[in-house]
């Protein structure tokens, strides 16, 4: 397949899988959004719980939870609310540097399948993402038209990523109490980054210091493993592989390149390790708690940079920034309420930590340390087909960020120093249906 036909795959599946997922949701530019049901739990017990085929998104190992086949479908909308209050500031001056709203809303789709062969095996397909950002600011964001101001828009301009991961997997029911699954993660991305000077050229025209855009792909694994006490409580643990992306693409800009040309460049993006222990436990006929603990290793993104050989920065650098991101943890409590037959209930309270370091905190990768509180509920239309509806606020602290324009240095003598919040409303739907 010729580069540009991956491209063409890599944008057309990234874009309608996923829609632009903004202001990092979960640490760093993580995704949990995989269920409406596991959105009205905060996403607790997640691998364990095994309630709909969207349990694929945490455990392979929990298809042996299933003798029927099992379909799941499920959009989440994300309502982000992101702002920026600051100032560039420069040797001679300081202008504001402030954005509302610069997370733009997002629709995140999933879907599952998974396919009993007999009581030993199970196949299972999942369609997700794990991954995705999307910040945009003004063009005319921190500049003031005086001279140098325009520069604030190397730290605001456009950033996206998105992304769709394909998860074709295998379990295994070794006895009464263990199982153990398996799949291949084939992950397809997009990225774009744009930087333009905020007081444009002489002319009022758009003036464009640095812009990428790029499309790539990468293969990783998955395993997990489940064990069932007995019928009403069962613990899960489960890792996926870091996924190693190389975007390729055009850069352009009167940064890194000759004025009027553009370069084949590279950027590099891990999509790093996760691992969970989640457990499930019915306490009785109405009512189960859940529970889960998350570690994602961060410490593997340290750079957003482009390379190429045509790029005239040294070592042929197009556009650079530190990241230094930190390994960060997520833990999560729910509770589900068995109502009656037809109906369940749910809730749950998740802490996020941050992935970003406050010494190399950026505003185009916005994230803090955050509160989920979740509600949510199934309804069973009959005995193969159900509807879940899950919601969340997610909480953001303030954050105060230094960052500079080169390389995202705090010492550099052009930078914007100031504060930035992210909060966001979630809303998911799902149907699940049994053959």
């Amino acid at each position: 397949m010729s580069s540009q036909s991956k491209y063409r795959l890599a944008t057309t599946l990234a874009s309608t899988l996923t829609l632009l997922a903004p202001d990092a949701i979960a640490s760093g530019f993580q995704i949990n959004e995989h269920s409406a049901a596991g959105l009205g739990r905060a996403f607790a017990g997640e691998g364990a719980i095994a309630d709909s085929a969207a349990v694929l998104g945490r455990n392979p190992a929990a298809m042996m939870m299933f003798d029927k086949t099992a379909v799941s479908v499920a959009a989440t909308m994300v309502d982000p609310d992101y702002s920026v209050e600051g100032e560039f500031v420069r040797p001679f001056g300081a202008s504001e540097a402030s954005h509302d709203n610069a997370g733009p809303n997002a629709v995140i789709p999933a879907a599952y399948l998974i396919q009993p062969i007999n009581d030993q095996w199970a196949l299972g397909f999942a369609m997700m993402t794990n991954y995705g950002l999307g910040t945009r600011f003004d063009d005319g964001f921190g500049a003031d038209g005086s001279r140098m101001s325009g520069m604030a828009g190397l730290v605001g301009g456009e950033t996206s990523l998105m992304s769709v991961n394909l998860n074709p997997s295998v379990a295994y029911r070794i006895n009464e109490r263990w199982s153990v699954g398996a799949g291949i993660d084939y992950t397809l991305a997009t990225g774009y980054v744009d930087r333009v000077n905020g007081n444009g050229e002489d002319n009022g025209a758009h003036q464009t210091l640095a812009n990428f855009d790029g499309a790539g792909n990468g293969w990783g694994w998955n395993v997990g493993t489940l064990f069932e006490i007995n019928d009403s409580n069962r613990l899960a643990l489960t890792y996926r592989s870091q996924i190693d992306v190389t975007l390729e693409g055009d850069y352009h800009g009167a940064i890194g390149t000759v004025p009027g040309t553009s370069a084949e460049a590279e950027v590099e993006i891990p999509m790093p390790t996760i691992a969970e222990l989640s457990g499930y436990h019915r306490l009785s006929p109405a009512l189960a708690l859940h529970y889960s603990i998350m570690w994602t290793d961060w410490s593997a993104f340290e750079q957003l940079e482009a390379t190429s050989g045509q790029c005239t920065l040294p070592g042929g650098v197009c556009l650079s920034k530190d990241e230094q991101l930190q390994d960060a943890m997520r833990y999560a409590v729910g509770a589900t309420w068995y109502v009656s037959p037809e109906w369940e209930a749910r809730a749950g309270i998740a802490y996020d930590e941050s992935a970003v370091q406050s010494e190399h905190a950026t505003i185009s990768l916005p994230d803090s340390d955050k509160w989920w509180y979740s509600l949510g509920a199934t309804y069973h239309l009959d005995e193969t087909k159900s509807i879940d509806l899950g919601m969340a606020y997610i909480d953001g602290e303030v954050s105060e960020v230094r960052e500079g324009i080169a390389h995202n240095s705090p010492d550099n003598r052009y930078y914007f120093e100031g504060s930035c919040e992210g909060n966001a409303f979630l809303a998911s739907v799902q149907f699940n249906m049994l053959f």
